[in-house]
């Protein structure tokens, strides 16, 4: 029985363990407008503990897509993260698809449930899932798309796609 509770344990705060620093691929604070994402449903841009600090809140389900570039050359590509600032309970799922172009896309889900603390932010990890590539050929990832599943009106901020050092690959 223990080591179950150990396991759930584990299994609940995977998503919350900090990644040793790495190179910021995309780095979105939501304070320049959403002119860079597609968005299919209602969301809006809200002021977060700071005048002038901005945030993006869930108001029901929603979808945004933004391009991104991220060429994986070879095997030891494993060990890419996505990190956000919120104030959303719950742990993400990070899965990829590929496109009809052959590349890439990574989808974040974000719990949007409201945990009882609205005020409080945290900072949330998810590793993205290896992406598959052929030999001797690059894979491409194209794109990123967040999805807020509706379940309240929480905030997220400081969105970022990291990938490791070159000397700290996992």
């Amino acid at each position: 029985m223990r080591r179950l509770a150990l396991l759930a344990l584990a299994m609940g705060t995977a998503g919350c363990l900090e990644p040793p620093p790495g190179i910021t691929l995309l780095d979105e604070r939501f304070e320049d407008g959403m002119d860079l994402w597609t968005v299919t449903g209602p969301v809006e841009i809200v002021t977060t503990y700071h005048p002038g600090e901005h945030g993006l809140r869930f108001l029901g389900a929603a979808e945004l897509t933004r391009a991104i570039g991220l060429t994986i050359y070879d095997e030891y590509q494993d060990g890419n993260w996505i990190e956000y600032t919120t104030s959303c309970g719950g742990v993400p799922q990070v899965t990829i698809a590929q496109e009809l172009d052959l590349t890439w896309r990574v989808v974040l889900l974000v719990p949007t449930a409201d945990d009882g603390t609205p005020e409080e932010f945290e900072r949330v990890y998810a590793s993205l899932p290896p992406i598959p590539r052929a030999e001797s050929t690059p894979a491409t990832v194209s794109a990123l798309t967040v999805i807020g599943d509706g379940g309240g009106p929480c905030v997220i901020d400081n969105l970022r796609l990291v990938q490791p050092e070159p000397e700290s690959g996992w």
